[in-house]
């Protein structure tokens, strides 16, 4: 299980402070042809904070569609997003939790619940933005949701850090398709996130001090960081940089 840092640990509790007006039916409705005796024996084995995330797998998948209503969900929201936090696995991906967000209208709620989940939300990605694995995940989930991602995006090419940067380095490789060859991101990103991507990277991120770095603290993203100099800066100037980066590192 990953540890929290204190904002986001501040934000889950935050969360079940101000969800706690919803309690839990003893018995949350859903379609008889999709949800089993068992399946609402799981949701209700546990207080709400011990639930483990196989008891909220098919809740999570289901909920407010064909399972439960939108108080329901918003109970066993405090939950869920500590399970997203804290990296344990739940068969719905971040991404579809965002759109339940979404499908319940979480930008009509009250204002405290609207800032609960903006507070995890901002807390969340504070968090993911130094694991290069988990960014692609945080961005498309914070996209889903509805949020505008271009303050974030905009914030992390501001810190100039050379673990931030090299970071940056790791997750446009990760997306070097996307923004050189015009791909389209993972299926849960939403038009309007992904515009806001491509319009960070062509604006915002400037090429030749992620090659600087590169050329101080080697990257094993060197190729993609190759095509990506190439789109933005010339081939002339990418194939100068690598030969660089050859003579230093792989020969």
């Amino acid at each position: 299980m990953k540890s929290l840092s204190p904002a986001l640990q501040a934000a889950i509790e935050n969360a079940y402070d101000t969800f706690a007006r919803y309690p839990r039916s003893a018995h949350v409705s859903g379609c008889p042809c999709c949800i089993s005796e068992e399946d609402h024996k799981a949701l209700n084995s546990a207080p709400l904070g011990e639930l483990t995330s196989s008891d909220l797998e098919r809740y999570t998948n289901k909920a407010m569609t064909t399972w439960g209503g939108v108080e329901d969900f918003k109970h066993f929201l405090p939950r869920i997003l500590e399970l997203i936090a804290t990296d344990t696995p739940l068969t719905s991906y971040s991404e579809i939790i965002a759109g339940k967000l979404v499908y319940a209208d979480w930008n009509m709620w009250l204002e405290p619940e609207r800032r609960a989940v903006t507070l995890f939300l901002n807390a969340w990605w504070q968090s993911e933005r130094w694991d290069a694995g988990n960014v692609e995940t945080c961005l498309a989930t914070l996209a889903c949701a509805g949020c505008d991602i271009s303050k974030e995006l905009r914030e992390w090419w501001e810190d100039d850090s050379p673990d931030s940067r090299q970071c940056i380095i790791e997750f446009l490789a990760s997306q070097v398709d996307v923004l050189t060859q015009g791909e389209s991101p993972s299926p849960f990103w939403s038009e309007e996130g992904t515009k806001t991507l491509k319009t960070w990277f062509h604006k915002v991120v400037q090429v030749p001090v992620l090659l600087s770095l590169a050329l101080e603290h080697p990257t094993d993203s060197e190729y993609e960081l190759y095509a990506i100099a190439s789109m933005r800066l010339g081939s002339s100037v990418a194939d100068t940089w690598f030969e660089e980066y050859q003579a230093r590192y792989l020969i």
